[in-house]
């Protein structure tokens, strides 16, 4: 994503490399091609121009709906004449952002998105219910190093000594999500529970983020961690107060699948399926999560349960097994079809 008012990068069609490509599919003849996001429109509008003799079906693979994530990121924190004075000078470029996800999931013989929250929005925006029929819901799955360990036994922690948050930090959504925990949910918490520590880990952090950590007690900074699996093993719980995104939430799925407690906002588990109680306790204040961690600390049994069903939830549904028998079907039935 480029600067505020402007719209998502695209690839520039004339790059010497994108003309090798496509000889290249030229010649091999793949009976698939998988494009990775709506950045890569203008490749997909070349391709479809060359006319090939053996052109490849194409899957579009949507992490996000990138215009409702836009939205979001622009006008989600205005109210009143501030959200009015946004979309004027920004409506252009959100109407440039729809635009670009109508063309490409139109150019593609498939679409894949997450979840049905994303095919709901990505469907309004075709507004055709033929076109939007080649929109499909395949879930995301937990990491591979997540899943190693999840026949495994796992005990539950006594306490919750260290809280997790982890990410890309760099990615909007979890800046403002740090935001979020750092100036209001951890001052509140570090009151209550001044043992505490929060410890937040995750590739590129942005400078204003160390500048924020630095200014507080209690908070360690672990940037760009080798292995993600030893920053879970070291915490005992993991904390998701986002606001902003689409798609589905790995660090939620991590979470389950190496049996750590999950305390989130609705937004976090978005399409997820997650029974509130059963699988993850709900924050959406700073009191809240307050709530939240007194009940882990005082509730083994609870802590159990999360632990256990969060698990068991993974296993059935976010698993490689449960994304082939959910994709096979859809591809096969890609080639079915006569167009």
């Amino acid at each position: 994503m480029t600067g505020r008012k402007s719209a998502p990068t695209l690839l520039a069609p004339d790059d010497a490399c994108v003309l090798e490509f496509v000889k290249y599919i030229d010649r091999e003849k793949p009976d698939l091609l998988l494009i990775e996001g709506v950045g890569l429109l203008k490749f997909c509008e070349f391709l479809r121009s060359r006319r090939l003799t053996d052109p490849p079906r194409l899957v579009l693979d949507c992490h996000n709906v990138e215009s409702a994530l836009w939205e979001e990121q622009h006008f989600g924190d205005a109210r009143g004449l501030r959200r009015f004075w946004r979309k004027l000078g920004a409506g252009g470029a959100l109407e440039n952002v729809r635009n670009g996800d109508r063309q490409a999931a139109r150019l593609c013989d498939l679409v894949l998105v997450p979840t049905q929250d994303d095919r709901n929005r990505l469907a309004a925006l075709m507004g055709d219910a033929r076109e939007a029929a080649r929109i499909r819901i395949v879930p995301n799955i937990a990491p591979a190093w997540a899943l190693e360990g999840l026949s495994a036994a796992r005990g539950c922690r006594e306490t919750v000594r260290r809280l997790l948050f982890v990410g890309h930090l760099r990615y909007a959504p979890n800046v403002d999500a740090i935001d979020m925990l750092l100036h209001r949910i951890w001052p509140r918490v570090r009151s209550q529970f001044p043992d505490l520590r929060l410890v937040i880990a995750g590739r590129n952090p942005k400078r204003r983020i160390r500048r924020w950590i630095e200014a507080q007690e209690g908070v360690e900074l672990i940037a760009d961690p080798p292995s993600l699996g030893e920053v879970y093993d070291a915490c005992d719980a993991v904390v998701v107060p986002l606001r902003l995104g689409g798609g589905s939430r790995l660090k939620v799925l991590e979470a389950l699948a190496v049996g750590l407690p999950v305390i989130a906002t609705a937004k976090a588990v978005e399409g997820l399926d997650l029974v509130e109680g059963r699988h993850w306790l709900r924050a959406e204040t700073p009191e809240d999560c307050v709530a939240a961690l007194r009940k882990l600390g005082r509730d083994q049994p609870l802590r159990e349960r999360l632990i256990g069903e969060g698990r068991a939830l993974i296993g059935e549904r976010f698993t490689e097994r449960a994304l082939e028998q959910t994709l096979t079907p859809i591809i096969s039935g890609l080639f079915e079809d006569p167009r």
